[in-house]
């Protein structure tokens, strides 16, 4: 999950096995419908979505279909879209500015069956899919592998091949370039040389795509969080990262501080999980929030991490 196009010559020298081997694991991964596709983590922001942001449309659930249709045809990117139980829709929208936050709320309250609308900005996003602790005898170093970085690099400003190229890695991340040069009118040398800058800048990275359920997680839990005054919040970012199978933080500017995510198995990890978030220093006050796992996941064009 790491990275989706490393070789599988590569991986063998990691694991100590054959490139035979890897490939023929890897092939029955595909065929028990663990891995089910490859796509690729974004950085939305240098595609000029300039505010992000988690919005909460509460609605009668008899006209949810159509509520749902309604938002897909506003004038603005919306990804994500989900139907939750509590008669509500929940999405993650990618607007050009942040004066637009306050324009797309109102678009969607002029629905009639829409009661409510909240909106959370996002200011920075930790993803790493790669954290789930998939076997009991996991190697991930849950300790020390969260790094966290003060620094923004500059705005990448992408053309119109690395838009091509990005829009074809979402569908499948790990097609041969030549193939992906042929579809877009370029050479190959192009592509390896656009998918290089892209990757090093931290505009895009590969992932595979897991059925979770196969894997025996079956619920994503969240937890809204209000940090204490005089925290260092990245340290509060850090021990939570350290809870098995965390693996997305979100900042952001309204009620809450933080949304913490983490994937569960059972009810005694929730529980687990619920215990240690709640004893970790510098939170003021949390909720949580329980959801379905998405099918495939990561889902295409996810947050790359900011921050």
């Amino acid at each position: 999950m790491t990275d989706a196009r490393k070789s599988f010559a590569d991986i063998a020298k990691e694991c100590n096995l054959t490139t035979a081997a890897i490939c023929d694991r890897f092939t029955r991964l595909q065929k028990a419908g663990i891995i089910i596709g490859s796509t690729i983590q974004v950085n939305h922001k240098a595609m000029g979505h300039k505010a992000i942001c988690n919005v909460q449309v509460n609605v009668d659930q008899r006209e949810a279909t159509q509520v749902i249709e309604f938002i897909k045809k506003l004038p603005y990117h919306t990804t994500l879209i989900a139907l939750l139980p509590n008669n509500s829709i929940n999405l993650v929208a990618g607007l050009n500015d942040i004066s637009e936050v306050s324009k797309f709320k109102e678009s969607i309250k002029r629905n009639k069956s829409v009661a409510d609308v909240k909106v959370e900005v996002w200011s920075d996003v930790k993803n790493m899919p790669e954290k789930l602790e998939i076997s009991e005898n996991s190697t991930v170093e849950t300790e020390n592998n969260v790094t966290l970085r003060e620094d923004h690099k500059a705005t990448y400003e992408l053309d119109e091949i690395d838009r091509q190229l990005i829009d074809k890695l979402l569908n499948d991340s790990r097609q041969p370039f030549g193939k992906i040069a042929k579809e877009i009118g370029t050479s190959l040398n192009t592509v390896s040389r656009k998918y290089k800058r892209l990757t090093e800048n931290g505009i895009i990275r590969p992932t595979i795509q897991l059925n979770l359920p196969k894997l025996g997680y079956y619920a994503v839990v969240v937890f809204p969080i209000v940090f204490g005054s005089d925290v260092e919040r990245n340290e509060v970012i850090r021990q939570l990262f350290k809870i098995k199978d965390s693996f997305l933080m979100i900042k952001t500017s309204g009620e809450f501080d933080l949304f913490a995510f983490i994937m569960v198995k059972d009810i005694n990890q929730l529980l687990k999980a619920q215990k240690q978030v709640s004893e970790t220093h510098g939170i003021s006050k949390m909720d949580m929030k329980i959801f379905p796992v998405l099918v495939p996941w990561p889902a295409a064009g996810e947050f790359i991490s900011t921050f």
